[in-house]
């Protein structure tokens, strides 16, 4: 997204090729959610199809999870500059 941000959205090029790795991503994230939820079902060893959802704030969580990636990007791009 910083990237995008930043001037990639001028680039179509590279807008497309950010845009497609946020994607694989996103897809990426809803396939852990989704195990994760058929986890939840059998862990509750019961017959019901459903899972009890609860509102919990999520900014904390996906603040942590962009310093990780971030962190980890950093020291990709420090170690090859072409990724840039």
């Amino acid at each position: 997204m910083e990237t995008l941000k930043t001037g990639a959205l001028n680039h179509p090029e590279e807008a497309a090729r950010f845009l497609g790795i946020i994607e694989k991503h996103t897809i990426r994230l809803n396939a852990i959610i989704d195990d994760l939820m058929k986890l939840s079902i059998i862990e509750q060893k019961t017959d019901k199809k459903e899972i009890l959802l609860e509102n919990r704030p999520l900014l904390s969580i996906l603040q942590s999870a962009r310093q990780v990636c971030q962190s980890m990007a950093d020291e990709k791009s420090d170690t090859n500059p072409a990724i840039l």
